[in-house]
């Protein structure tokens, strides 16, 4: 069965690994020289991500790429030094249950605090059908703890919309990433792009750098200098706006119009060293913003830093509001500074789960299919691999079928 994929990132290299592997012919389109938002460019002498990406130890992502043989080396957040902004004020943060418990930002909301932990433990399906804000209200929180139990949920799941993302997703995230369980990849998220490309590469994949103008519904895929190409299925794995457009499919067209993207301001830096070393992670109380030190060695300290956006915040002054960020984190880091780079808006996901909703990978036609980080059950990576997984097992039980 001969397939083509549009969309060369992590989630087009992963689907046609599987695929070929699976016997199918594919052919794989990506416009850039890398695809996606997995890319790992030098800043000093470190491979580092764009923005602060981890992995979850326990999520769908990981137990995919694992299947297929990807490894990598990582390592969990630090537990220590951690502190916490309320406006003017750097308050410290103990990152396990034991020392945030004694934290003085659970002033009279502690036993609340840890009731909402206890029903993040629980997860049930009901949080799909409420919003975050919605959520957070059952446990009348005093403004310290509950803007704190905020930040935690927004941290876990890149997403600053309370009052339209669905709490479920998002409380499942957050119990996945409990007691950091999530790793930080030494070389970036590029460690898994190189292995997945040099896998389809292995598995006969034809990998081409063409820009796709067009999908047709009967399969055809139109490059920018005219060639078509036509085979007998098509998996779009972009974001998905750039989907809608490609296909024309009215469906994905109204999942575009209302969606509500995850988006971030990011800062990311590169030091020769620490001027603090007791400063490893922060968060804004009242501001979505976000600090970590990711690794720590003789080839420098890498350090990223966000303003997450909420939907109608252009950026505005994110950079300062990062900057100013690090001033008080590791004061003196500007006499510091290998490297740094600066994104005012860094796409997180194409689309944030809303309550009550169910979106799947969207069969455009019978031989176009349409995945990615906008539908299928998780968030983040995991969201993207797992929609991903089930339009390949779609496309694998229709070659079967044919055959």
């Amino acid at each position: 069965m001969k397939t083509t994929i549009v969309g060369g990132g992590i989630a087009g290299l992963f689907a046609a690994v599987k695929l070929a592997r699976a016997g199918h012919e594919v052919t794989l389109f990506e416009k850039g020289e890398h695809g996606g938002r997995a890319r790992s460019p030098k800043l000093g002498e470190r491979a580092v991500n764009l923005g602060a990406h981890a992995i979850y130890r326990a999520g769908r992502a990981k137990a995919e790429l694992k299947a297929l043989g990807v490894k990598w080396n990582g390592q969990p957040p630090s537990s220590t030094g951690g502190f916490v902004l309320d406006g003017d004020e750097l308050l410290p943060l103990g990152l396990t249950a034991m020392s945030l418990s004694a934290s003085p930002l659970l002033s009279g909301g502690r036993v609340s605090f840890f009731r909402a932990l206890m029903e993040v433990e629980r997860a049930k399906s009901s949080d799909d059908q409420l919003t975050v804000a919605q959520w957070l209200n059952q446990f009348s929180l005093p403004r310290r703890p509950r803007l704190l139990l905020q930040l935690l949920l927004r941290v876990a799941s890149y997403i600053e919309a309370p009052e339209l993302a669905s709490a479920g997703p998002v409380v499942r995230n957050f119990k996945l990433a409990i007691n950091a369980n999530v790793s930080y990849l030494e070389g970036g998220w590029a460690t898994i792009v190189d292995q997945l490309r040099a896998m389809a590469v292995e598995a006969g994949v034809t990998l081409r750098q063409a820009r796709v103008e067009a999908v047709r519904a009967e399969g055809t895929v139109v490059l920018a200098d005219g060639e078509q190409v036509t085979a007998d299925a098509v998996l779009t794995t972009l974001p998905l706006r750039d989907s809608a457009r490609l296909t024309g499919s009215p469906e994905l067209q109204r999942l575009a119009e209302s969606a509500v993207e995850s988006r971030a301001a990011c800062l990311d830096v590169v030091l020769d060293r620490l001027p603090r070393a007791d400063h490893r992670v922060g968060f804004g109380l009242e501001r979505p913003t976000y600090f970590s030190v990711h690794f720590d060695d003789e080839r420098g300290a890498q350090v990223h830093l966000m303003r997450y956006l909420a939907p109608g915040d252009d950026g505005s002054g994110a950079r300062e509001e990062l900057e100013a960020m690090l001033d008080r984190a590791q004061p003196g880091w500007r006499e510091r500074v290998k490297d740094l780079r600066f994104m005012p808006h860094l796409t997180v996901m194409s689309r944030v789960p809303l309550p009550g909703e169910s979106v799947m990978p969207v069969a455009v036609s019978e031989k176009v299919i349409a995945a990615g980080d906008w539908c299928g059950p998780g968030l983040l990576l995991d969201r993207t691999l797992s929609s991903t997984a089930i339009a390949c097992e779609r496309l694998l039980q229709s070659a079967k079928l044919a055959a």
